[in-house]
């Protein structure tokens, strides 16, 4: 497995905490929640900065284009805004979930099409979004619990909102791809100082309900935006990156990601005793996941394997 994947599955393992994390924290407010997540991990990559850039960090920030700054926007601050709007139209969270999870849609499709351009047969196209696919199918089975028809799809302004916030994560990713090494931690230090300033006047909105807030709701929201976000990001922009350094496709970093929803739902039920591992349609995710895991994984050999046996 190469570096990239590794970076992903990291990514997986470390944002699988986050359901749980985040349960710890009474619905107190939204935009104050995320305001203050992001102060964290801006905190996180400034200290990071600090530590190991200190004699290059001024030449670093310098060396940043307009470009870091708008698409810094996409990861944090607009995706946060799109998706809280999603979580509001929604009745359910199923809805709101599974439109959440097109950001890998949305980061092949990117990185492809925008960021990349690399020519490839079609046959070599078809499997490798099938695999896509097959991944964001079981995200769907798993977020309405094997009942599809749970999905509100006739919900336009939610159904937009959900593809804004994919989109705009999905964007992000894949721009993030294409920044050097040497400026990379430069890249995320400005991507959440610019979301927090942009996300301040909403949080400030909400200041009278930080009252409400307890000892152990900072120190989670802390450790969501030190370690879950800060270093989640850090990881997943690193895949990214590699990714290209290494000319891997996408979609074989991307499938990765898939795994995350299902891997939450473990830890949920181990932590908190729940017996939702034990139903039918959690097999059924597992076989999506792990079928379109293996197209994106084996795309070229499976292609080489059609044309063998169609010469033959």
């Amino acid at each position: 497995m190469k570096t990239p994947h590794l970076y992903a599955l990291a990514t997986v393992v470390l944002w699988s905490f986050f359901a749980p994390m985040v349960k710890l924290v009474s619905t107190k407010s939204q935009f104050l929640f995320i305001t203050l997540s992001f102060f964290f991990t801006f905190l996180t990559f400034l200290i990071a900065m600090v530590l190991t850039q200190r004699n290059n960090m001024i030449s670093r920030l310098k060396a940043l284009t307009w470009r870091h700054y708008v698409f810094g926007l996409f990861g944090f601050f607009l995706y946060w805004i799109a998706l809280i709007q999603c979580f509001r139209e929604f009745s359910s969270a199923s809805g709101s979930t599974v439109l959440n999870y097109t950001w890998p849609l949305f980061t092949v499709f990117f990185t492809e099409f925008i960021f990349r351009r690399r020519s490839k047969p079609v046959l070599h196209r078809i499997i490798e979004w099938l695999g896509v696919f097959m991944g964001f199918a079981a995200v769907a089975i798993l977020a309405t619990k094997g009942n599809l028809s749970l999905l509100e799809i006739t919900h336009v302004q939610g159904l937009l909102w959900g593809l804004a916030a994919g989109a705009a994560y999905g964007l992000y990713s894949a721009y993030s791809g294409t920044v050097p090494k040497e400026l990379h931690v430069a890249f995320l230090l400005v991507s959440a100082g610019g979301s927090l300033i942009a996300m301040l006047p909403f949080g400030l909105y909400e200041a009278e309900l930080f009252r409400q807030f307890t000892i152990q709701d900072l120190l989670v929201v802390a450790v969501l935006g030190s370690l879950l976000d800060g270093g989640g990001y850090f990881l997943w922009t690193s895949a990214n990156r590699t990714a290209r350094e290494h000319n891997v496709d996408i979609s074989t970093v991307g499938s990765i990601v898939f795994f995350l929803p299902l891997l939450s739902v473990i830890v949920i039920s181990l932590i908190y005793k729940e017996t939702e591992i034990f139903k039918s349609y959690f097999a059924v995710t597992l076989f999506f996941l792990i079928a379109g895991s293996i197209l994106c994984q084996r795309t070229t050999s499976i292609v080489e394997a059609f044309q063998k046996r169609f010469k033959e």
